[in-house]
């Protein structure tokens, strides 16, 4: 079975093994030992070693027993989703969510503040707010939150984001996880929504940033900043950063896109044209089996897909596009605050 793993993420065998059993459980769960076995291409012995150690610690079930064809019937195993859980903060342009989830990945509760901006330390106190409150809506024992993640916008300095790490764990007195919007989206779909085995993807977040999948894994880069794909100019001697797909088009869809407004289908095709000369570059590349369209950007439909696709293959060479799948995101504005969540329940797994 394929874990769903940052790029720079380093396993030990025992961390690899019980993630990948416990993804699987969590997956396609209640299973036997046999279906786990065979699922991570693991032997029955090993398989049954760790799934005994995971009962023990509380986070498996006993389900009961499978039919059988013939012989003693195989004993059933679930994952316990109340043994932990996890919040998830984004902050984006369209507002500020949270989200607490179980360990099955299955959304406890949900607020959406106004949009904030984090550029101090003392921005946290509003996190801090909702934090409070995912829990008072929740009522679940603080005792079995295991984490938060937070997941910001646009590039932030490794030492402001250890400084915000170190600040929320001392606040919250649990573990915190700090990342990208765009890798927490991207993290979340291919967690949550797409299927295991695609190998090389790209995510489009909007239309400044874009997700890496590579080789399954999610590539985050130096300090986690992976992913832009703007550039960066100097105007009247300052440095500013400059929307790669520019236009009155791309203004009034991506405005629609955060006001939730429905989105006009020439400015569709019209931005679908722009994103899909823009992604033909990174196909050439990187080759992807699949571009995922969200950030907003996937309200505008069929029409934006499909035209972006046409450009794609117009300006690709047919060996890097053959086979490419261009499909909208699945989980909409939640991807990020779900894939920050998704960070701390993986890290609860891989630490079991």
């Amino acid at each position: 079975m394929n874990i769903v793993l940052f790029a720079d993420q380093i396993l030990s065998e025992r961390e690899r093994k019980t993630l990948s059993i416990l993804e699987a459980i969590r997956r396609d769960g209640p299973l036997s030992r046999v279906e786990i076995a065979k699922l991570t291409d693991q032997n029955l012995v090993t398989t049954s070693k760790y799934v005994a150690d995971l009962v023990s610690k509380g986070y498996v079930l006993e389900k009961g027993l499978d039919v059988s064809s013939g012989g003693r019937r195989p004993a059933l195993v679930e994952l316990n989703a109340s043994a932990g859980y996890a919040i998830g903060l984004a902050v984006m342009q369209t507002g500020t969510l949270g989200v607490m989830i179980d360990l099955k990945a299955n959304v406890v509760t949900k607020l959406k503040k106004p949009p904030i901006k984090v550029e101090r330390e003392d921005d946290l106190q509003l996190l801090y707010g909702i934090v409070a409150e995912l829990m008072e809506q929740s009522r679940v024992d603080s005792q079995v939150v295991k984490g938060v993640g937070l997941g910001l916008p646009g590039i932030l300095a490794q030492g402001r984001r250890l400084i915000y790490k170190n600040l929320l764990e001392q606040k919250l007195g649990i573990e915190s996880f700090i990342g990208s919007n765009v890798a927490y989206a991207t993290f979340a779909e291919k967690w949550l929504s797409l299927d295991t085995r695609l190998k090389d993807l790209l995510y489009l977040y909007g239309v400044g940033t874009c997700g890496l999948v590579i080789n399954g894994r999610v590539y985050r880069g130096i300090n986690y900043n992976a992913g832009v794909i703007d550039r960066v100019e100097q105007v009247d001697g300052k440095v500013v950063r400059t929307c790669v797909v520019q236009g009155e088009d791309v203004e009034k869809l991506s405005q629609a896109a955060a006001e939730g407004r429905e989105i006009d289908p020439q400015t569709a095709v019209a931005v679908g044209e722009k994103l899909g000369a823009k992604l033909a570059e990174l196909v050439n590349l990187l080759t992807p089996e699949m571009i995922v369209v969200g950030g907003g950007m996937e309200r505008a439909g069929s029409a934006l897909i499909d035209a972006a696709t046409r450009v794609i293959k117009q300006r690709t060479f047919e060996e890097t596009s053959s086979g490419l799948e261009v499909i909208p995101a699945r989980l909409g504005e939640d991807a990020v605050a779900l894939g920050a969540a998704g960070s701390v329940v993986q890290h609860l797994f891989i630490s079991s």
